[in-house]
């Protein structure tokens, strides 16, 4: 969408990018934005990804750490360029349901949603100031949200912090934008759904639940709670399959076993269990089951 004008050039490019990585790399929201100090939500706490944190992996097999990289006034021959890239990596550090040195990548599809480039271009915002006055004081330890101000007439030059809220209200104003395709309406939206968007954007591609739990840091079922099985993409082409598949036979010698038979209709709820529970025992003596009390 196009930038509001509420948002300078600087804030909305970078809002744009840390919202393409919460999204690809089913991140929490401290993990890249701002979070505030009295956050009760442990997904909220700051736990940011940093310069340090971040590689690529070009395609020629060599990883390339981020705080190697130079401003790209003064190139190096040991800086690459994007269109060699192959993935983008964050390697994890004190962040949630992760173990220390862990990765999680996600390949370069070139675009501006790509979430290798926009990785690639959050941290050459933040590079390209090294060696500078401008320089981030946190060097290579500088947070993935921090963005630079330039110096107006009346302010000088500065650093300045996305933060969960600001991404929510960008967000949220995305999601206005097209209620009319998605029926979604705005309100109900914040920065924890790109996890979660992610995430149901994997179950629609067809990855396995058990693949995403892996890929979203989901140590238990909790996957269930964020990512939505109810939507019309996953369930696309199901009831054709199962008309075709619903003429399927059993094999003559587990009828008697496994077949659920007809009883009557006014047989007692108890009568009914114990009929089903009858059902499950195997008798190799006799074809049929013969109880006195269902007749």
């Amino acid at each position: 969408m196009a930038r509001p004008k509420k948002y300078s050039e600087e804030q909305w490019s970078d809002i744009c990018q840390l919202a393409a990585m919460g999204f690809y790399y089913l991140l929490r929201p401290g993990e890249y934005a701002k979070s505030h100090n009295n956050a009760r939500d442990h997904d909220n706490l700051g736990k940011p990804f940093r310069i340090r944190h971040v590689s690529f992996l070009l395609k020629n097999c060599k990883c390339h750490a981020a705080h190697l990289l130079t401003p790209r006034c003064q190139p190096c021959c040991n800086d690459f360029e994007l269109s060699t890239m192959y993935m983008a990596m964050l390697s994890f550090n004190d962040q949630k349901s992760a173990t220390k040195g862990d990765r999680v990548c996600q390949q370069y599809i070139g675009g501006t949603l790509c979430p290798s480039k926009a990785l690639y271009d959050r941290v050459y915002l933040l590079i390209d100031h090294v060696g500078n006055k401008t320089n981030h004081p946190e060097g290579i330890n500088a947070p993935l949200y921090s963005y630079f101000v330039p110096a107006t007439a009346k302010k000088k030059a500065s650093w300045a912090n996305i933060t969960t809220s600001q991404l929510t209200a960008a967000v949220r104003l995305a999601a206005d934008s097209c209620k009319g395709l998605t029926g979604i309406p705005p309100k109900l939206i914040n920065i924890c759904s790109l996890c979660a968007g992610g995430g149901t954007a994997l179950l629609c591609a067809g990855v396995g639940k058990d693949v995403t739990k892996i890929l979203g840091r989901w140590r238990s079922d909790a996957v269930d709670v964020y990512v939505h099985t109810s939507t019309h993409t996953a369930a696309a082409g199901f009831s054709q399959k199962m008309f075709d598949a619903g003429g399927y036979k059993f094999a003559k010698e587990q009828e008697a076993s496994t077949l659920p038979h007809l009883i009557p209709e006014e047989a007692s709820s108890n009568a009914q269990d114990e009929h089903f529970s009858q059902l499950m025992v195997y008798n190799d003596d006799c074809d049929s089951f013969d109880d006195p009390e269902l007749g």
